[in-house]
């Protein structure tokens, strides 16, 4: 009974040490045979030709359709690209008709059963549209897999190789010194992957491609980290691409916070270093994923082999110098996102927050803003703050065009064009003086053609060059003196901008068109493709759930920059009020109590 006592009590003990991980590794490395490999899963190429051809709907996607996984996937049942790509299917029909003899009036779309080779014949038909990764030869897929592992590394042993990327030494110094700001070396890189395994791997699987095991039920889904885009940034998509990555600031607020509403749940309890190893490692899959998916959109193309084709490496080009130029532009465009220059700048309410009526009145008109239906009022207060700014805006670029003239002095080309402009004149006075002359002299009026003959003779005449070589002098100096701005040039500008203002400041107020997704709110939206090929719904903003953060900074963000895949940077650079009308709307929105307090109404 005391051994039995005993034996149960160094159970206890050693399972209570078990689960607690006394002793164990919590973040086992992975195995050195796990390969990233190269993906098999559809590249959605034109994700503007899934919203082209299947632009909306309002059933959303069946649990366990997305991420596709293959792209036979495709044809099976009510999938949501067959609706998105059917039209595109006649030239797939007809080039399996041609391979096979068969009959194209026969097929029934509604009820494909397709061969290896009738998904191939199809794979070239929608290939504007998705490309097939499978269509890659074996031997090919061994090369671009070698290419990708010799910069990357595996999941075990994880890398950004930048060496030898760039001929130019200064080139090659700047690569470094971004990938060392950006936290891509080995350790950093390796303590990630651990963490990755562990804590994301389930969703978004091994090479971040977001078909981890539970990723087809979960919704929304994960990210696909591969394309290098990222919904919720604070980095100024207004200014150059508007597909920017975020800041390393951003993935860690997202760590930290996790995403409201999704199955992204905060990682708060992770150290700061296992935090930011976190995020390298998440850059390491992005840019690898960017530097695969180009490989295969740009190296290779269809060859045509009889009545069939196949996806083959253009002998014109090179896989090798595609991933190291890849990993250079990524590397550099992650740097981008990390200077201090990157990130929105947000500017202050101009309003006094604590100005109860004034409150009332930007969320008004966040309304109208939201509808695309501003009221007149709405309009005249645009035209009072915009016009004004735009009046100096406009000034101020004659100011810098004086400035730029006197810096440079006269250039050759000012003056030869002032000489032309006044050779033109003086000889059109030659020349009406001479006709003047030979009127009053004989008498006659002279016709147009005559006319035309003695300016002829006029510009070659003694009296022109006598005239115009003594005019040059006093040209070059008119354009050597400093120009001056006329006195009321302010009032120049506001009459020129002043008469159809109003009729500008209304389309304006209107181009936001938030409406045209959120219907009624996001109440009635409808289902629509993102950029990663899965159905979205444009968020219900009534509920007051905010993914990418509640803080009205955040949703300044949101609205300033878009949101990567679903929603476009905004249409209000240079008035930013509007955009705090906007943000001052949506706090209000979700909360019965304020919106009767303000007089909002949304039914």
């Amino acid at each position: 009974m005391a051994f039995s006592f005993r034996a149960v009590l160094l159970g206890l003990a050693a399972l209570s040490c078990g689960l607690s991980g006394c002793g164990l590794d919590q973040h086992p490395a992975y195995s050195s045979n796990v390969k990233y490999g190269v993906r098999k899963d559809p590249i959605l190429k034109a994700s503007a030709s899934l919203r082209k051809y299947a632009p909306e709907r309002d059933d959303p996607d069946r649990p366990g359709v997305f991420p596709v996984m293959k792209f036979a996937d495709i044809f099976k049942g009510d999938h949501p690209y067959r609706k998105a790509t059917e039209s595109l299917w006649t030239n797939g029909v007809n080039r399996v008709a041609k391979r096979t003899g068969r009959d194209a009036k026969a097929f029934d779309l509604g009820n494909l059963h397709l061969s290896a080779d009738d998904v191939s014949d199809f794979a070239v038909a929608l290939d504007g549209v998705l490309r097939d990764p499978t269509q890659i030869s074996d031997s090919d897929r061994s090369t671009l897999e070698s290419e990708l592992e010799s910069r990357f590394g595996t999941p075990a042993s994880p890398k950004v190789n930048i060496a030898n990327l760039s001929s130019n030494a200064a080139e090659q110094t700047a690569l470094n010194d971004a990938a060392q700001k950006l936290k891509l070396d080995d350790k950093t890189l390796a303590m990630g992957s651990t963490r990755y395994r562990v804590h994301c791997l389930h969703c978004h699987g091994v090479p971040g491609d977001g078909r981890g095991p539970t990723s087809r039920w979960v919704n929304p889904h994960p990210r696909d980290f591969r394309a290098g885009l990222f919904k919720f940034h604070s980095i100024d998509q207004t200014k150059g691409p508007s597909d920017r990555p975020p800041s390393r600031d951003d993935l860690m607020r997202t760590l930290r916070e996790g995403l409201e509403g999704t199955a992204m749940p905060s990682f708060n309890l992770l150290t700061d270093e296992e935090l930011e190893s976190l995020v390298s490692y998440v850059m390491h899959l992005a840019i690898r994923g960017q530097a695969e998916r180009d490989a295969i959109n740009e190296e290779f193309k269809w060859v045509a082999e009889g009545d069939s084709a196949r996806l083959e490496r253009d002998k014109t080009k090179n896989i090798k110098t595609n991933v190291e130029q890849s990993v250079a532009f990524y590397v550099k465009r992650w740097a981008e996102s990390n200077e201090p220059g990157a990130a929105i700048v947000v500017r202050p309410f101009p309003f006094d927050p604590n100005d109860v009526e004034k409150f009332k009145a930007s969320v008004k008109r966040g309304q109208e803003i939201f509808n695309t239906n501003p009221s007149p009022e709405t309009t005249k207060h645009f035209v009072a703050l915009v016009l004004p700014r735009r009046i100096e805006q406009e000034f101020q670029k004659e100011v810098q065009k004086v400035k730029e003239r006197s810096k440079i002095g006269v250039t050759e080309e000012a003056l030869k064009k002032a000489y032309a402009e006044a050779e033109y004149d003086i000889g059109l006075q030659v020349r009406d003086e001479m006709v003047k002359e030979i009127e009053k002299t004989k008498g006659v009026k002279l016709s147009g053609n005559q006319i035309d003959n003695i300016h002829a003779d006029a510009v070659k005449s003694d009296k022109f060059k006598a005239r115009f070589e003594a005019a040059k002098p006093k040209i070059k100096a008119a354009l050597e003196k400093s120009p001056e701005l006329p006195k009321d040039l302010r009032e120049q500008i506001r009459k020129k901008l002043e008469p159809d203002f109003a009729e500008k400041a209304a389309n304006a107020l209107k181009a936001g068109n938030c409406i045209q997704c959120h219907l009624d709110y996001g109440r009635q939206a409808r289902f629509r493709f993102d950029d990663w090929g899965t159905l979205t719904r444009p968020n219900n903003l009534s509920l007051g759930v905010f993914r990418g953060g509640r803080r009205p900074v955040d949703l300044y963000y949101r609205i300033h920059s878009g949101i990567h895949g679903n929603m476009p940077p905004n249409a209000f650079v240079g008035n930013e009020e509007y955009l705090w009308d906007l943000v001052n709307f949506l706090t209000v929105l979700p909360y019965p109590a304020m919106r009767e307090k303000l007089g909002l109404r949304i039914d």
